[in-house]
């Protein structure tokens, strides 16, 4: 099987055979879920540079969301999205703003951090996060977005 090793710096995710992978090929996002670990990693590649990719990017990410939390009805997911790769795809349109903003109220997202994100792209994250949803940090690294995610773990009954 193929493994993606080099494409990011995610320890989880660079073992994960790519076939285990959601991959949106336009920009090379790879989504990961771990129903064990009660854990989606989301790492996006690079840039949207058009409306309907943009659009296509933010559909893509809802169906996947939807795909991988309906068989697990009981379980409340922590998400780590990452941007180290500078996907700085800040100036999002509207469309694609209102599939985020949905993605930021599913009900079975309990908490997550965000990491890596260009100055610009903090900038929209903040406005999309400042009207509610899920609780979530904006933090520079993996590493510290996995800090996030044991501290969430380590406060929850399993």
């Amino acid at each position: 099987m193929d493994q993606i090793t080099n494409a990011f710096l995610c320890r989880r995710c660079s073992a994960v055979p790519a076939d285990q992978m959601a991959v949106f090929k336009p920009t090379d996002d790879r989504l990961v879920a771990y129903p064990e670990l009660k854990l989606l990693h989301i790492h996006f590649g690079v840039s949207t540079h058009t409306d309907e990719l943009s659009i296509a990017e933010a559909k893509f990410h809802w169906q996947w969301l939807e795909q991988v939390t309906q068989p697990y009805p009981n379980i409340q997911w922590f998400f780590i999205t990452d941007f180290t790769r500078k996907d700085d795809s800040e100036f999002v349109v509207d469309e694609a703003k209102a599939i985020y903003t949905k993605i930021r109220h599913h009900p079975k997202l309990a908490a997550g951090a965000i990491c890596g994100p260009t100055y610009a792209m903090k900038m929209f994250i903040n406005v999309l996060f400042f009207f509610g949803g899920t609780q979530t940090v904006v933090v520079d690294t993996l590493a510290q977005a996995e800090e996030h995610y044991q501290k969430w773990w380590n406060k929850k009954p399993h």
